[in-house]
């Protein structure tokens, strides 16, 4: 699913992240904000999540409107 980043993220080139992001509709765009805690221990960002964004390999950042890969959680049952 396509959507736009709110913010800016960055990493070292080489691996790919999936970043946990909250998702809304504006402006026509789904827009897709990080969320503060990214560690694999953060279960309360876990749980916010509403999309996992897809920080491709081959890229070291992302900045504010950059359209961006994202991926619907549900957890549902």
């Amino acid at each position: 699913m396509a959507g736009r980043l709110e913010g800016k993220l960055a990493k070292p080139p080489g691996l790919a992240h999936f970043v946990r992001v909250t998702a809304a509709w504006r402006e026509g765009n789904l827009w897709a904000r990080p969320l503060a805690t990214q560690t694999s221990g953060a279960l309360r960002s876990a749980a916010a999540a509403t999309h996992l964004l897809h920080f491709p390999r081959e890229a070291s950042s992302l900045t504010e409107g950059d359209a961006v890969e994202l991926l619907p959680l549900s957890w549902v049952a």
